[in-house]
């Protein structure tokens, strides 16, 4: 169980960032709230999973797990389960952003919406 706020602003590499716990194919950021704050680039072969324990999930700017044609990977790009028509590994597929919230989840311009139930 985390004990403090989680503050994302800076790049993740989901493969790397020392903040990740990893959860099989996952990189876990959590914090009692978690807030990302800036542009922040998410990109390796992980999928990014945030969870604030008991307070709010908050992004004020770009939360950017995705692709781009000019070679950068994004979250869990890389993926073996996303593939094209003939079977071949897509490297510059979908990236993969899951969020979870305890408390309520930003919306932007001081709105808040409750957090997903998860069954």
């Amino acid at each position: 169980m985390p004990s403090g706020a989680a503050i994302i602003n800076a790049s993740v590499n989901t493969d790397t960032d020392p903040r990740c716990v990893v959860r099989g194919s996952r990189c876990v950021i959590a914090g009692t709230s978690v807030s990302a704050q800036g542009d922040v680039q998410v990109t390796a072969g992980r999928s990014l999973v945030l969870i604030a324990t008991t307070g709010d999930l908050s992004v004020s700017g770009t939360l950017d797990a995705s692709s781009t044609r000019a070679g950068r990977r994004g979250a869990a790009a890389n993926d073996p389960s996303c593939t094209t028509g003939n079977g071949v590994v897509n490297n510059s597929g979908g990236a993969v952003g899951v969020v979870w919230v305890h408390g309520t989840l930003g919306t932007g311009a001081g709105q808040t919406s409750p957090a997903p139930s998860l069954h």
